[in-house]
């Protein structure tokens, strides 16, 4: 996922991470009002996983080219 990530545009990278972040929120404001049995986790882990995405894309040390990512 974070190959297809990087090669994403800004506007597409800001986009997509505001939609997945939205989804988390959801998910949690879901769980808290007993809604659903789960959504605590699985909300938190993707926001944090589009705040590592967000990270590793536009500050990350190393910028790697396609050939070189796994």
């Amino acid at each position: 996922m974070q190959k297809w990530f990087n090669n994403l545009s800004t506007i597409l990278s800001i986009f997509t991470s505001l939609i997945f972040i939205i989804i988390g929120v959801y998910l949690f404001y879901l769980r808290y009002t007993n809604q659903i049995g789960f959504g605590y986790f699985i909300g938190i882990g993707i926001i944090v996983e589009t705040t590592i995405l967000n990270y590793k894309k536009h500050y990350g040390d190393n910028k790697l080219d396609n050939d070189e990512e796994e």
